[in-house]
């Protein structure tokens, strides 16, 4: 956030109430009218309206005649509004009669006083005051280009003292705009939501210097909270410690990597002091680390995906207030990275199919996938216009044409089925039984079927060719028809995914839009009219609305046009007064998917015309690359390992990692030196939970995935560890070190089951029972008084809810010297 921090008593004017004048100031302003003290003058100042003198350096000089035998002057500066002092300047030198101010002038209008100060330490009467209006326009910080405006805020500087900021924002891309205003002066608050006092006790108010498209302020002064975990339940559910957020509250989250899908805004549901929910957000891989959440306020509307020319400028705090020029123009596209679905990490995927969120009024949806490490120039597949949010990755169907019985003479032919509702059958025209393989591509390609290649692996009595075909959908049925005088042929085909090992992918979204105006005039009584929206291509498709009555509302013939098919997510607008007599104009906003549409009207009004007035279509929007997913077709899962391979928790969970399109997961667990297999099982997640508890021992644990389809991929690498049965392990102090420090931190691993920890020291040859402490709630420990000299050894074990004592730790001696 950007806030500059003034005090309550200086801000409060923009509440649009008066504050009380200090004595000073109103001794001032009476004693300015005993004698005229020095003449004051605003270099550069122009004459406004109504007389008023007008600056726009908010540093502007001040000047004034010399007073004979001054030996310095004094500058007041009041804000007119409030009657606050807002600068003061003592004892200039006597030489200068100009005095350029090192802050700001407030927003608005100032009122300026100058006296001279002489030897005898008596001073002139105070000038006649000089009012002055700084008038100044704010200028936009934030880049031009591609932002996600509902993530990113728009930015300014201003000097202070404005009552509100207004932002106008113009979509340049379906022709509309809106303006926000920003109320300034927010109340400071700190990250507990408690207000700020100064030191004198008065509310510290912050100057408000940035702001989120979507109509978000970020609620001052409440500092961005850590994240510690992401998980899916299967909404996610986000920790942050002592969060204090309420059911129904938004914030932002940054930063997370992993789970990716969890930043953004969002609104929240409380599960407990520490976590909260992400409606209907489902996540999108494992949470790795980072994260920071910020608190929101409410929301007015997410903004669509477009262009857009954003402009600021300044309201003051006179009443009413006065408005600043609008700042120049920075021109920024809305454009969101796509978050990606899945698959992130090993596939069963055969195909794969590649899934995303879809993007708000986005039309298609570019996709780039490469092998790792290679350029964007070096994409195994690029399409950029994909409608839907899902693309399959192209597989190989293989078809093998063998000959046997040594034909003679004779022909055949290739009878295709192409899946669909319904199904349709090609067949080819009739090959000599001694075809080459461009006689058989030929037939092939004959049919409309597209891409297909012919290698001849044997040629001679018994010719056997191979026929590959990409397929991004089901595999095609294929049947050989035989005509032959002697031998037999026979059509085998069987569908491949090439084995691609791993690779790389990103998406972004992308928007065509047409804007058609459609003008109703002429004073019209009564009647209606139609659209006919006809979308040109291979194949013209051609709607018509139903009846629109004359006076029909921008939401009214919205409805209308939504009931064709392919024009569900039309937006149409208004302007003019819609009714008897009146004139209006609808704004139709069309995602364009193919090519631009038609639009043409037919009316049958009493009095009066209905036309379209004009269409365009809007420059395309292209979106922010997605981040990159790797994803491989080894699915053999392989265990997370820990830092350690000891487990204290009597069940221990092992998180293995997560196989796209996995339905379950087999596991198999061998205990060390033992003649049988101690669990075979199969689970529904990545993370596997012993059923029952471990006792303590070495076991080797195996997995393996098994796909939706019944694929079973290979047993993963052998994992041993080491389970404690719920015995902590001491891991400060190292067993047998010494150390001069009488105070030593003992520290174990905790163990999931245990809510209190009790720990024993033995000095050792002397006092068995030397000190013992139990109720400890954290997994550190350090004596009250110092220890002497000599050998100590030291257990800990751990204590259940409902007061059941689990395994001492092994023990750990450590010598104090």
């Amino acid at each position: 956030m950007m806030f500059e921090f003034s005090s309550g008593k200086r801000r409060t004017r923009r509440n649009n109430h008066i504050v009380p004048s200090p004595a000073s100031i109103e001794s001032l302003e009476t004693r300015s009218l005993l004698s005229a003290g020095p003449v004051v003058t605003i270099p550069g100042a122009v004459t406004g309206a109504g007389g008023q003198l007008e600056i726009t350096n908010p540093r502007n000089p001040i000047s004034w005649t010399a007073i004979p035998n001054a030996t310095s002057y004094d500058v007041w500066v009041s804000d007119v509004e409030s009657r606050v002092r807002t600068l003061l300047a003592e004892g200039l030198p006597s030489q200068f009669q100009e005095f350029t101010p090192t802050a700001d002038y407030q927003l608005g209008e100032s009122r300026i006083w100058v006296r001279a100060n002489f030897a005898d330490r008596t001073s002139s009467n105070w000038s006649t005051p000089v009012e002055v209006l700084l008038k100044t326009t704010p200028s936009l910080t934030i880049a031009s280009g591609k932002v996600d405006g509902n993530q990113t805020p728009i930015t300014w500087t201003s000097v202070n003292g404005a009552r509100a900021f207004e932002i106008f924002v113009s979509n340049q891309t379906d022709l509309s705009s809106t303006v926000y205003r920003v109320p300034n002066q927010v109340v400071a608050r700190d990250a507990a939501g408690n207000a700020i006092p100064d030191g004198k006790g008065s509310v510290l108010r912050e100057e408000v210097r940035e702001f989120y498209l979507s109509g978000a302020v970020t609620l001052p002064a409440t500092a961005p909270r850590t994240i510690t975990d992401v998980t899916n339940d299967p909404e996610m559910i986000i920790s942050v410690a002592n969060h204090g957020l309420k059911t129904g509250e938004q914030v932002r989250i940054s930063g997370v990597t992993g789970n990716t899908a969890a930043n953004g805004t969002w609104f929240v549901t409380r599960v407990d002091a520490n976590r909260i929910r992400l409606r209907g957000i489902a996540g999108s891989g494992n949470y790795t680390g980072g994260g920071q959440l910020v608190q929101l306020t409410q929301l007015r509307s997410e903004i669509a995906m477009a262009q857009y020319k954003v402009y600021v400028r300044s309201v003051d705090d006179a009443v009413p207030g006065r408005p600043s020029q609008w700042s120049a123009a920075v021109d920024i596209e809305q454009a969101p990275a796509v978050q990606i679905r899945r698959p992130v990490g090993q596939t069963f995927g055969t195909p794969i199919t590649l899934e995303w969120s879809a993007v708000d009024q986005a039309t298609h949806y570019e996709v780039l996938v490469k092998r790792p490490g290679t350029p964007d120039s070096a994409a195994l597949f690029n399409p950029k216009y994909l409608q839907g949010t899902s693309f399959t990755l192209p597989t190989t169907q293989l078809i093998t044409l063998s000959f046997s019985g040594t034909p003679t003479s004779g022909t055949f032919q290739l009878q295709f089925t192409i899946p669909g509702d319904p199904a349709r059958t090609l067949t080819t025209r009739a090959l000599p039984w001694n075809a080459t393989g461009a006689d058989i591509r030929a037939a092939i390609s004959g049919l409309g079927i597209a891409g297909a290649t012919v290698r001849t692996l044997k040629a001679g009595d018994n010719p056997v060719h191979e026929i590959t075909i990409s397929r991004a959908a089901e595999p095609l049925q294929v049947v050989a028809v035989p005509l032959l005088q002697q031998g037999q042929l026979s059509a085998v085909s069987r569908q491949t995914f090439t084995d691609w090992g791993s690779l790389e992918y990103k998406v972004r979204a992308r928007r065509l839009t047409q804007v058609t105006d459609v003008a109703v005039s002429g004073n019209p009584e009564s009647g209606t009219f139609t659209l006919t929206l006809k979308t040109p291509g291979k194949t013209v498709v051609t709607q018509v609305s139903d009846a629109i009555p004359f006076n029909a509302t921008a939401t009214e013939v919205q409805s209308v046009l939504r009931k064709l098919p392919g024009f569900e997510t039309v937006i149409v607008r208004s302007q003019g007064t819609p009714g008897l007599n009146g004139t209006v104009r609808y704004s139709i906003v069309i995602p364009q998917l193919v090519n631009p549409v038609e639009v043409t009207v037919q009316s049958a009004l009493n009095q009066g015309t209905a036309v379209v007035e004009r269409s365009r279509t809007s420059p395309e929007v292209v979106g922010q690359w997605s981040s990159t997913a790797t994803i491989t077709t080894d699915n053999v899962p392989r265990v997370q390992v820990p830092l350690s391979n000891v487990y204290t928790s009597r069940t221990p969970t092992i998180v293995l990692s997560k196989v796209d399109q996995a339905a379950r997961y087999d596991i198999w667990v061998e205990r060390h030196l033992a003649t049988t297999v101690f669990l075979k099982t199969t689970w529904a997640s990545n993370e596997f939970t012993f059923p029952t508890d471990l006792p303590a021992g070495r076991y080797t644990l195996y997995a393996r995935a098994v796909s939706v389809r019944g694929e079973v991929s290979k047993w993963s690498d052998a994992y041993t560890f080491t389970c404690t049965g719920g015995a902590p392990v001491i891991v400060d102090p190292v067993n047998n070190s010494s150390s001069a420090n009488p105070l030593p931190q003992i520290r174990w691993e905790s163990v999931k089951e245990a809510k209190t920890y009790e720990i024993m020291i033995a000095l050792i040859g002397k006092n068995f029972n030397f000190l013992r402490q139990s109720g400890l709630s954290g997994n550190t420990f350090s004596p009250n008084a110092p220890l002497n000299a000599g050998d100590y050894r030291v257990w800990v074990r751990g204590v259940t809810a409902d007061d059941k004592t689990l395994p001492w730790s092994d023990p750990v001696n450590f010598t104090v010297t």
